[in-house]
C-alpha cells in the first residue's frame, strides 16, 4: 500500500472523532440517495476496516446483480491496496461480498458447531430489506 494511501486512512478515525466532537454526537448514520457514490464509500470504509482496525469484512448485498457489479468493480481496487477479495464467503479474504442468504446460512452453521466469533468480522449492509 502507498504511503499517501495509509496517510488517508489514517486520518479517517481522527477526522471523524473531531465532527462529532464539534456537534455533540457519539455516532452517525448517513444515507445516501441512488447514484451518490454509496458503492464507493462501502469500498473505502471496507478498506479502513480491514487496514487499520484489522478486521475481515462482509458487504451484504440483497440484490444478485448488484453484488456482481460491486465485486466486478471494486475487486482491483481491494487489490491495488493488497487486500483479497472473494464473491463468496471463505475464511481467507479480507472483503466477502455476499448475499444475505449466504451470510445468514455461514452464521447459523457456525452457531451449530460452536464456534461464533463475531469480534473479527465487520458486517456493512448495502439496501437489503
Amino acid at each position: 500500500m502507498s504511503s499517501l494511501a495509509e496517510e488517508l486512512l489514517a486520518k479517517i478515525p481522527e477526522q471523524r472523532e473531531r465532527w462529532l466532537h464539534e456537534h455533540g454526537q457519539r455516532a452517525m448514520i448517513l444515507q445516501m440517495a441512488t447514484g451518490e457514490g454509496k458503492s464507493i464509500v462501502i469500498a473505502m470504509m471496507a478498506i479502513y476496516t480491514v487496514v487499520q482496525l484489522k478486521k475481515r469484512v462482509h458487504v451484504l448485498e440483497n440484490n444478485e446483480g448488484l453484488l456482481e457489479r460491486d465485486f466486478a468493480s471494486y475487486a482491483p481496487f481491494y487489490a491495488s491496496f493488497g487486500l483479497s477479495c472473494a464473491k463468496s464467503i471463505d475464511g481467507s479474504s479480507d472483503i466477502c461480498y455476499c448475499l444475505k442468504r449466504e451470510n445468514n446460512a455461514y452464521f447459523n452453521a457456525a452457531i451449530l458447531r460452536g464456534q461464533l466469533e463475531l469480534g473479527d468480522t465487520v458486517l456493512i449492509v448495502d439496501e437489503v430489506d
